[in-house]
Formats: C-alpha cells, structure tokens, sequence
C-alpha cells in the first residue's frame, strides 16, 4: 500500500471510530433514558400499589364501623324497648292512665323505630363504589 491509500485509510478508520464512538454514545444516553423512565414507572407503581392496599384497609374499616352501628343500633334499640314496656307497662296498669300512655306509647315506639331505622340506613352504603 502506498503512504496517501496509508493516509486515507487511516483517516478513515479514524473517522469510523469517531461516528462509532458518537453512536455508543447516543445509545448510552437511550439507555440510561429508558433506565430512568423504568425506574420512574416503577415507583409510580409501588405508589398505586400502596394506594390501593390504603384504599382497601379504608373500605374494610368503614364496613366494620357499619356493621358495629348496626348492631350497636339493634342491642340499644332492644334495651330501649325492654325499658319503655316497663314504662309504659307500669302505666297502663293504672287505670286512669292507661287511655293517654298507650297513645304516648305509640308515638313513642313510633319515633324510637323510625330513629333506629334511619341509623341502619348506613347497612345500605355500599363503600366499594365510595
């Protein structure tokens, strides 16, 4: 080989590694690009992760605090009437009770129903779909 096809292929070979050199280069940086965004997606995934085991615990606290209303409701709600019998027993057995505190009973077992029932209402939420 000549010294000029020596020249000429020794700068080609140096502008080779120069174009070689810039595309590793390019590819690095892809790469470290695609790394950050894997890692960017990830944590977002851990995060909704988390927020989905936090929404879950949220739902199965607030159907237990449902439930223990409506049983509360339902043991208050049976004391409530055991003593109001008494009550309203003790009066009746007086004869000249007996007219006004069954009508008083009425209104009262009535009401007290009507309370117990609106506070059941919250059996009907379905906390799921909240």
């Amino acid at each position: 080989m000549t010294l000029p096809a020596l020249g000429i292929a020794a700068v080609l070979v140096v502008l080779g590694a120069a174009w070689l050199g810039s595309r590793l280069k390019k590819t690095r940086r892809l790469f470290h690009d695609v790394a950050e965004s894997h890692r960017a997606i990830a944590l977002r995934a851990t995060e909704i992760v988390h927020i989905q085991k936090r929404r879950q615990q949220a739902v199965t606290t607030a159907r237990t605090a449902r439930d223990m209303v409506s049983i509360s409701a339902s043991a208050t709600q049976g004391v409530h009437k055991g003593i109001s019998g008494l009550v309203f027993g003790a009066l009746g057995a007086i004869p000249a009770l007996r007219d006004g505190s069954n009508a008083v009973k009425t209104v009262h077992d009535t009401t007290a129903d009507g309370v117990y029932d609106v506070i059941r209402l919250v059996d009907r939420i379905d906390f799921e779909d909240s």
